[in-house]
């Protein structure tokens, strides 16, 4: 890609992530571009109707969805009471829970995807909605180059080989969290600040950055080691979350202020 089209903003930052809900945008066949739907904010407009939402367990209920009960409740409470007016496709268990090194976290994980979905099964939602985890690429021992990476010893056999085992029987998708245009090049990360006066740092880079990233995906190329295969992908996010806690670039990934605003210059919402 070029360098206008390999730049990031912190207001429109993409990344293979997720939140609480995803918004969906079907390609070429087989082919999803999400937009990452944060809630972390008191000034957002409401989601639209039509659209395909996934759900997020947060990380510190994985050991209670190991109890039927609780996971029972929890399907009562987050999912079967907003469907079917709202389209629930997805539960997301937690979010990089490798990564956070928390062993009751890591044994509970398999385990509460498990339980949730026999919830779902005894409510007949099995068939609707499916259950995955999103991964950091801290799972792996190397990526460099992407097609000989490994899972890291001792992950690899007692918790990745049964999640993989889980995703291949329930036909749900195997989730993974990657920032490649940091990994190309340590300069890159200076970009994150989203500084105006830092080079390429603006909003018409970063929306040609998502623009040449969506025409990829939907193209059906795939990748070096899978060519001619689609891919869901996901933009890190749909609004600024003015809540959430952090340096201010954690407030402003989003592709659009709460009033629907790009900060493009005479942009056209059509």
């Amino acid at each position: 890609m070029e360098k206008a089209s390999t730049a990031f903003s912190a207001s429109i930052f993409t990344a293979i992530s997720l939140l609480v809900s995803t918004l969906f945008i079907q390609g070429v066949e087989g082919s999803i571009i999400g937009v990452n739907y944060g809630t972390v904010a008191n000034n957002l407009p409401p989601p639209e109707q039509g659209i395909a939402v996934t759900v997020t367990a947060t990380n510190d209920q994985i050991p209670n969805l190991t109890r039927i009960e609780f996971a029972q409740e929890w399907l009562k409470l987050n999912v079967r009471t907003y469907i079917p007016a709202t389209n629930i496709v997805r539960i997301f268990v937690g979010n990089e829970v490798i990564s956070t090194a928390n062993k009751l976290l890591i044994a509970s994980l398999v385990p509460a995807m498990e339980t949730l979905h026999t919830a779902l099964v005894g409510a007949s939602l099995d068939r609707r909605i499916k259950i995955s985890t999103p991964h950091s690429l801290g799972i792996l021992s190397g990526s460099s180059s992407p097609s000989t990476g490994k899972f890291r010893q001792g992950y690899d056999t007692h918790v990745l080989k049964p999640l993989l085992s889980f995703l291949r029987d329930t036909n749900s998708p195997f989730m993974i969290n990657p920032y490649p245009f940091f990994g190309s090049s340590p300069e890159n990360s200076r970009l994150r600040t989203g500084d105006s006066s830092q080079a390429d740092v603006d909003a018409e880079s970063a929306a040609q950055y998502n623009r040449n990233l969506m025409q990829h995906v939907t193209s059906g190329g795939g990748t070096p080691l899978m060519p001619n295969r689609t891919f869901e992908t996901y933009i890190f996010a749909l609004f600024n979350e003015d809540l959430k806690p952090g340096p201010t670039c954690e407030r402003n990934f989003g592709l659009f202020r709460p009033g629907h605003d790009s900060g493009v210059r005479y942009w056209n919402p059509q």
